[in-house]
C-alpha cells in the first residue's frame, strides 16, 4: 500500500524520509539520546504515512480506531518507569527504522514482515507490562489486606 503510493506521491516519500532520518539521529546519538517525545514523534509520523497512503476509506476508518484505542493502552505501558529512557524505546524505535527502509528500498516483501514483527513485538511488549503491573497490583492488595506486614 504504501511502497504502491510512493511514485504518485513524492510528498509520501519526503515523510518516510524524515521518519527514518529522525529515527537514525536518536538511534545513532549518545546514550540517552533518545527522548519518549522524540520516540512517540516518530510512531505517530510512521502511522500518518500509512493512514496518508492509502485510499481505502475504511481501512482508514479501521486503522484510526484501532489506533485511538491503542493509544490509550499504550500511553500506559510507555509511562511505565523500565520503558522510558531504556534501551526498549531502542528496540522499537530500530523496528520503525527497519520499517522505513523497507519502504524507501520499495521491497513489499520486506516492509510487509517488519510490520508483522513490530505488530506482534507490540502485542507482546503491551501484555508483558499490563501482566507485570497486574501483579503488582495483586502483591500490594494482599500487603494492604495483610496489615502491610
Amino acid at each position: 500500500m504504501v511502497i504502491a503510493a510512493l511514485p504518485k506521491n513524492p510528498e509520501l516519500r519526503q515523510k518516510i524520509e524524515e521518519v527514518d532520518a529522525l529515527a537514525e539521529r536518536l538511534l545513532g546519538g549518545a546514550p540517552g539520546a533518545l527522548s519518549h517525545e522524540a520516540f512517540v514523534e516518530i510512531d505517530l509520523k510512521l502511522n500518518e504515512v500509512f493512514l496518508q497512503a492509502t485510499e481505502n476509506r475504511i481501512f482508514r476508518e479501521v486503522f484510526t480506531l484501532v489506533s485511538n484505542r491503542s493509544m490509550r493502552i499504550r500511553t500506559f505501558v510507555e509511562a511505565m518507569p523500565k520503558i522510558r529512557g531504556s534501551s526498549l524505546m531502542q528496540e522499537i524505535t530500530r523496528e520503525h527504522r527497519a520499517i522505513t527502509q523497507a519502504i524507501l528500498r520499495q521491497d513489499r516483501e520486506e516492509a510487509q514482515k517488519r510490520v508483522r514483527e513490530h505488530l506482534a513485538n507490540a502485542e507482546y511488549r503491551t501484555l508483558q507490562e499490563m501482566k507485570s503491573y497486574l501483579e503488582n497490583l495483586r502483591i500490594l492488595e494482599q500487603s494492604r489486606a495483610s496489615g502491610g506486614k
